[in-house]
């Protein structure tokens, strides 16, 4: 008998141990369920559409360039409209994802999404709004770096045009 409660016991023991050290995530919320922009950039979600690590870096005369990411999680092609800034400093783009693709824009694409004029200072942010079709927008404030200042992003602008 003696033997008997000794194994209800040590299991008791065991299972009181085993539920002690593994409950923290019946109370504490996971930090790797929560979504976070890990870099300088922002994200937007519209429908199908993801954008991620949304940047603009300005170029120091004026101009600046909108870097991004936009996933299309859906099977049929989007047209996205992009607007950045406000007011009569607006400025518009369309760009087509095809399904289930990524694409990229960077200062070096043809494609690239130039703000001519940029319109604010480096350091600021300016109100950029994602679209498509009938889906609700999106609108993330999208900072603005200078490249010279953030020496790591110097290769993600173009070089300026040599002087005659």
């Amino acid at each position: 008998m003696r033997t008997r409660a000794r194994v209800v016991a040590s299991i008791v023991l065991a299972a009181a141990v085993a539920l002690g050290t593994t409950s923290c995530n019946l109370f504490a919320p996971q930090a790797t369920l929560k979504v976070y922009d890990p870099s300088d950039g922002v994200s937007a979600t519209v429908g199908d559409i993801a954008v991620r690590n949304a940047i603009v870096f300005a170029d120091g005369e004026d101009t600046g360039f909108l870097l991004a990411t936009v996933i299309n999680k859906g099977d049929s092609a989007h047209v996205v409209s992009i607007q950045v800034g406000s007011g009569e400093d607006r400025q518009e783009f369309t760009v087509t994802v095809d399904g289930g693709t990524t694409t990229t824009f960077s200062a070096g694409d043809e494609q690239r999404l130039e703000l001519d004029p940029l319109g604010v200072e480096p350091g600021a942010v300016v109100p950029v709004f994602f679209t498509y079709g009938r889906e609700e927008g999106d609108e993330a404030a999208v900072p603005v770096l200078d490249q010279d200042t953030f020496s790591e992003y110097a290769t993600l602008t173009p070089s300026p045009a040599p002087s005659e």
